[in-house]
């Protein structure tokens, strides 16, 4: 995958936090969302040893802090 890819579906993942209005909501779908964030950027790391999973998480809006990475 080239790093438009992994643009691609950082951005598809912020849409889905912003479309979803979710961002003032309970902390179970902030939890949720981070633990999507995290477990795509492992996937994605699987396949690419040099994927920065940083930037990913901040393509995201997710700070790296606090998916216990």
């Amino acid at each position: 995958m080239s790093r438009k890819d992994y643009e691609l579906i950082a951005r598809a993942i912020y849409g889905s936090l912003i479309q979803s209005g979710k961002l003032d909501a309970q902390d179970c779908y902030i939890e949720q969302y981070k633990m999507t964030t995290k477990r795509v950027a492992e996937a994605l790391e699987y396949t690419n040893p040099r994927f920065d999973k940083g930037k990913f998480f901040a393509a995201c809006g997710v700070s790296q802090d606090t998916v216990g990475v």
